[in-house]
């Protein structure tokens, strides 16, 4: 089964109306306070502050989803152009330091992006404050007056070269802030890597239980047993699939003999051998585990695998004992009647002889008495042996022939799966 870190299903219109709220928070609390604290420079402190508050809660969330990091470049693309809007229009007039909304976004984007991504930002970042400041210098879409408060912002290619440096500085502990997320997001991916890697390889049914016997992971042949698939699987409580001999009906399942048995989707039980263990796992070595970062985790990983094939072999066996059983039986069984049957032709054979001897009736009436028992001894005889054979051999012809078909068949049907 091949699995990948199981992303939190998030739909594209949820997606979008988070990015779109966030940003129409920022711009709407920008225009409050353009009402509420007009011409007053703290106005646009307070402002920094909330898009500061905001942003950065916000980032360490979008981090922990993954389908939302996907939009993460579109979403810094749209505060590039937003800050540099504002920054273009308001920074003119006295608000240079809204030029710190810049380094918010390098650091954010640290946060969120990995390192490549983020260098990437911080240069954007850098490239549209110049020509923000360039476009100012030229007057461009806003005429500034020559004199006044934007020839600091314009014309002070010093003060520019600092906040170039300023924003260097800010991409550097934006980059080592990536790389400190992705040796945690790497570490966390290789403990969940071995985990799938152990469950994947082997060969039998695998289950990982938490500490409330709920299946947290399951292995492709766990899958292939139960007839579910992986998602139909997780979140399970084991009682659901599992159970005991003394809970089987006989409609249930025609092997006897296993100490377990699991329920597959379809009704159907059958019967398994378990062997478990109790385990003690990094949070990070779970996907499904609902526990906190660098934490560890109770669990119990259980081994089963099917005995059906065994149990019916056993079966067949045993059946197949007893015929060969009574095919010695009848090889001694006759021997036994050919006995009786040579005794009983003697005594006829001297009723045949005593017949034609002239002999005294009453010495005729005892030999014949004589004979006459012997007979009836014999053939009571044979009538025992038959008799014990009967009772012992309980297969007919056509229950050997049924036992052969089945055999054969099942053996043709495992050749045609391992091909």
């Amino acid at each position: 089964m091949e699995r990948t870190e199981e992303e939190r299903q998030i739909p594209w219109t949820m997606m979008m109306g988070v990015l779109g709220g966030r940003l129409v928070a920022i711009s709407g609390f920008l225009i409050f306070l353009s009402f509420v604290l007009a011409q007053d420079g703290i106005a646009f402190y307070a402002f920094i502050a909330f898009a500061y508050i905001i942003t950065i809660p916000y980032s360490l969330w979008m981090r922990n989803q993954d389908r939302m990091r996907r939009l993460a470049p579109l979403q810094f693309l749209v505060d590039l152009v937003f800050v540099s809007g504002l920054v273009y229009f308001a920074g003119s007039h006295g608000h240079d330091f809204l030029i710190l909304l810049y380094p918010l976004i390098i650091l954010s984007a640290g946060i969120i992006l990995p390192l490549k991504q983020t260098i990437q930002i911080t240069i954007l970042s850098i490239i549209s404050y110049t020509l923000v400041i360039l476009l100012m210098s030229q007057n461009i879409l806003v005429e500034y007056p020559t004199n006044g408060i934007s020839d600091a912002l314009v014309a002070t290619s010093g003060a520019m070269i600092l906040r170039i440096l300023i924003f260097i500085f800010f991409g550097i502990a934006s980059a080592y802030v990536s790389r400190r997320c992705d040796y945690i997001s790497k570490k966390e991916k290789q403990f969940r890597e071995i985990t799938q890697v152990v469950f994947e390889n082997v060969k039998t049914g695998l289950l990982l239980l938490d500490s409330e016997d709920k299946i947290i992971m399951a292995n492709d042949r766990a899958c292939v047993l139960l007839g579910r698939d992986a998602p139909g699987l997780i979140g399970k409580s084991f009682s659901t699939i599992h159970r005991k001999p003394s809970e089987i009906k006989d409609s249930d399942s025609e092997l006897r003999g296993g100490s377990d048995y699991f329920r597959r989707s379809d009704g159907s039980v059958f019967p398994v051998s378990i062997e478990d263990a109790d385990l003690t796992l990094p949070s990070e070595a779970v996907p499904n585990a609902k526990a906190k970062p660098n934490t560890l985790v109770d669990a119990r990983i259980l081994n089963f695998n099917d005995l059906s094939h065994f149990l019916r072999l056993q079966s067949q066996t045993r059946q197949l004992e007893r015929i060969r059983a009574a095919a010695n039986m009848a090889k001694e069984m006759a021997h036994q009647i050919r006995t009786p049957l040579t005794g009983i032709s003697g005594a006829v054979q001297l009723l045949q002889l005593n017949l034609k001897n002239p002999m005294s009736h009453e010495a005729i009436l005892k030999e014949r008495t004589d004979l006459y028992l012997q007979i009836i001894q014999e053939t009571t005889r044979m009538d025992k042996v038959i008799q014990n054979f009967l009772d012992y051999a309980e297969f007919s012809p056509s229950d050997i022939r049924e036992l052969i078909h089945s055999d054969f068949d099942r053996e043709f049907s495992d050749i045609g799966q391992s091909k």
